[in-house]
């Protein structure tokens, strides 16, 4: 009986002492591998007011993590955060695991047109030695302010013309009471036929 008790006090404090030791946290593949965030969130939308100002970007990121990857969803493949910023990435992952940067202006990227909404999302995803971490989604949206779209005539098939250094225009503009448009650069009068 005291063989068997002897053996038990050894066995535990065999297994106390493995329990003690001081070792670095890890992540199974069970728990899932942590996936940056945008402004604490995995998807997050936030609305721009001006298509010609940077968008300022937040995130956390792990400090395990090998690299922080990002991609405009549909239109460009994974890189760095600098490949879409307007100036300096602050990366901070390996240290306080923060990340920050301006995306370039909706016009810097040439994705902003005047006569509609643009909304487009930016996709980040942690790259480790054991793997790809889900993918976190920015959404941002950009509206035309109510009032401030560019107005539009239409054209059609008819013998009025227009013309500069840059663009010849023919069309016909159908003015029910007879009324003139004009400007210092252009003259529309109605046409009798």
């Amino acid at each position: 009986m005291q063989v068997y008790f002897r053996y038990a006090i050894l066995l535990l404090l065999a297994t106390s002492a493995v329990a003690c030791t001081n070792a670095q946290p890890e992540f199974s593949a069970l728990a899932g591998i942590p996936q940056p965030l945008y402004f604490g969130k995995t998807n997050h939308t936030i609305a721009i007011v001006s298509p010609t100002v940077d968008i300022p970007v937040q995130g956390t990121c792990d400090v395990r993590a090998d690299s922080i990857e990002f991609r405009i969803q549909g239109f460009h493949n994974w890189g760095a955060a600098s490949n879409f910023a307007s100036g300096a990435v602050v990366d901070n992952c390996k240290t306080s695991g923060t990340f920050s940067f301006d995306l370039r202006s909706l016009n810097a990227m040439a994705v902003w047109n005047v006569t509609q909404t643009v909304r487009f999302t930016l996709e980040a995803k942690a790259v480790y030695s054991v793997g790809e971490s889900e993918i976190s989604q920015l959404k941002i949206e950009y509206v035309i302010p109510v009032g401030t779209a560019p107005g539009q005539f239409r054209m059609s098939q008819g013998a009025g013309a227009a013309s500069s250094p840059s663009y010849r225009a023919r069309a016909s503009i159908n003015f029910l009471n007879g009324a003139t448009a004009s400007s210092t650069n252009f003259t529309i009068n109605r046409q009798q036929r």
